[in-house]
């Protein structure tokens, strides 16, 4: 199993930008926090799945090393810092929004 070195980007896939951006709205702000909501979290799920997904292909690469099926270290070392990467990333993210819950709540 051979995996692509260069499918790790700290830009998730999917992301677009907002409708209405670059041009003016006749009515701004319109549908837009909903339009945002959605995408934000089509954003996250998508980003929790991606890191979720380098997961299983790291230990189902580590696995088949151990078994000798692969002989590439270097491939299962990728895959392996990969997910790590990921998985930070994601944890970051997740500090950063209760970070922010929180601030929110003290401006009650």
């Amino acid at each position: 199993m051979a995996i692509d070195l260069i499918s790790l980007t700290l830009r998730p896939q999917g992301l677009r930008p907002m409708a209405g951006s670059g041009a003016a709205s006749p009515n701004p702000g319109a549908g837009n926090a909903t339009e945002m909501m959605g995408s934000f979290k089509d954003v996250l799920a998508g980003m929790v799945g991606n890191a979720d997904q380098l997961q299983k292909q790291s230990q189902e690469m580590t696995q088949q090393l151990a078994t000798g099926q692969i002989t590439n270290v270097h491939d299962v070392m990728i895959a392996a810092e990969k997910a790590k990467m990921a998985m930070q990333l994601t944890l970051a993210i997740r500090g950063k929004l209760l970070e922010a819950y929180q601030a929110l709540q003290q401006l009650r």
